[in-house]
């Protein structure tokens, strides 16, 4: 349902994401689990549009979205696919570590 290979994006000069491979499936739950600062926010926004991939593939439903406007990504997850950040369990906010996840749901 999203496939995403070979994920690079950068912030000007500085790349920030090298190589992310992922795949969900129907009805599948992924969370994206590291420390602060480790690239899960930025994840979600080159899936979405909003800071685009410098190199790639993103692909939902067998179709590329990379090349798409932000707003049309939302408007084909509208139904299917939910972002969001969780909280840190107890033992990790001292660690640093925090959670985004990403749901697709069957159509």
């Amino acid at each position: 349902m999203l496939e995403i290979r070979d994920l690079q994006t950068s912030y000007g000069r500085s790349q920030v994401l090298f190589g992310v491979n992922l795949d969900i499936g129907p009805k599948e739950v992924v969370s994206l689990l590291g420390r602060n600062g480790m690239g899960k926010t930025t994840t979600v926004r080159s899936i979405m549009g909003i800071t685009p991939a410098r190199g790639g593939t993103i692909s939902f439903q067998g179709k590329p979205i990379q090349r798409l406007a932000s707003y049309r990504v939302a408007t084909r997850f509208s139904r299917t696919v939910r972002f969001g950040k969780t909280w840190s369990p107890p033992r990790a906010r001292g660690l640093g570590i925090s959670s985004a996840f990403l749901r697709c749901s069957g159509i």
